[in-house]
């Protein structure tokens, strides 16, 4: 773990580097401080801040740091060091209906489906609910390159408000399993579309419980509670976020 020392250096730097890419003191940021217990650099600021996340992911990459969590809700994301060994666990989303299923269909079952989807969406010239229906077929196949084609059909105009919620999250679920297949040690383009979602929705359960997911297959456990907790205050009947919740707090 990096000396208190050199996380305030690096304070000073992010300083330093957030000025001279045009983000200003309580216009964009509104603080960045070295938590010297946790090791890590906790940033707020005063909007969404998502315009921040090429230069924090980039100065992570550059001085050996983790984009390690973002919040929009609260305006705020920290740059830390590990705090552990990440999980062994299988770190891929939990997606809408994917608990209540009845039973895995065999392959020939879901590709059927899959066609039947497809047909549905070229009927209906490409709509929304029907492209989203190929994605859901596409994902139970495992075709991620199927569901991210669909995905790429639906556009953001003309989308209400729950629509838009419905979008993000599918593009989040993609991009968590890539990141989540591709064995990464951290997820930073899966929090940052997690974070677009919660901009739209704060209390999206899908986005909390996800979150929550990868902070602590990557040993980042009072993150994972945080998240988790709020997942639990969404749906409190749910037993497998009270599950997780409680390891986090072992």
């Amino acid at each position: 773990m990096k000396l208190h020392t050199e996380l305030l250096r690096l304070r000073a730097l992010l300083l330093e580097e957030l000025s001279r890419q045009g983000f200003l003191p309580w216009r964009d940021v509104e603080s960045v401080e070295a938590d010297l217990s946790g090791g890590e650099l906790v940033i707020r600021f005063c909007r969404e801040g998502f315009q921040l996340f090429p230069v924090l992911r980039r100065f992570a990459r550059q001085f050996g740091l983790e984009l390690a969590s973002w919040d929009p809700e609260e305006k705020r994301c920290c740059l830390a060091v590990r705090e552990e060994v990440p999980s062994r666990e299988r770190s891929g989303p939990r997606v809408p209906g994917g608990d209540s299923m009845p039973g895995k269909l065999d392959y020939l079952s879901l590709k059927m489906r899959y066609a039947a989807a497809v047909r549905a969406a070229f009927r209906s010239g490409e709509g929304f609910a029907s492209c989203l229906e190929a994605v859901r077929a596409a994902w139970d196949m495992e075709r991620y390159d199927f569901a991210s084609l669909w995905l790429d059909k639906v556009g953001e105009e003309g989308l209400g408000l729950r629509e838009r919620v419905r979008l993000h999250l599918w593009r989040a679920f993609l991009i968590h399993q890539e990141e989540s297949r591709g064995g990464r040690r951290s997820f930073p383009f899966t929090r940052l579309q997690y974070g677009k979602v919660l901009s739209l929705d704060p209390r999206n359960f899908f986005a909390l419980f996800n979150l929550g997911l990868v902070a602590r297959s990557e040993g980042r456990r009072e993150e994972a509670a945080r998240f988790l907790g709020k997942a639990l205050a969404v749906r409190p009947w749910d037993q497998e976020t009270a599950r997780l919740l409680i390891s986090c707090r072992e």
